[in-house]
């Protein structure tokens, strides 16, 4: 949505412009840039510089990857249960081993490495929260 924006806006200003924008991921677009599939995308920094350096979740680096406009954000991972449900922190559920039904995002996409990467903050995985029961819904998109 913002690149399409962007393009709009480019387009505008100079009609011999026309960018064609594709849906991506905040990691998937690393990898298509990178490796020069795309010319451009909307990046995150924590994963550019991941994938600069070929760490996880990118199986090798992108060393071509320029960044032209910085979005420095934080991420923040929110969690919340239905008032009935007994459990209170995040830490109380991954030691407990409760079997919840959560929502995450796409595999791909920012979101979803920082839900993953708080679980392995304590410790599991999400097919580890899966063993135990808990289900992991994926999200078909944003909305």
């Amino acid at each position: 949505m913002l690149l399409e924006g962007i393009a709009s806006l480019i387009h505008e200003v100079c009609p011999a412009i026309t960018i064609t924008v594709i849906e991506g991921g905040g990691v998937l677009n690393h990898a298509l840039v990178g490796s020069g599939q795309l010319q451009m995308a909307i990046l995150n920094p924590p994963m550019t510089v991941a994938a600069l350096a070929g760490r996880s979740p990118f199986d090798r680096a992108y060393p071509d990857l320029r960044v032209c406009v910085a979005n420095l954000t934080t991420n923040y991972l929110q969690c919340m249960v239905e008032r009935a449900c007994p459990v209170h922190t995040l830490q109380e559920w991954l030691q407990g081993r409760m079997p919840l039904r959560v929502p995450v995002d796409r595999v791909g996409t920012v979101d979803r490495m920082v839900f993953e990467l708080t679980l392995q903050h304590f410790g599991v995985s999400a097919v580890d929260v899966e063993h135990w029961g808990s289900r992991l819904v994926p999200a078909a998109n944003y909305d």
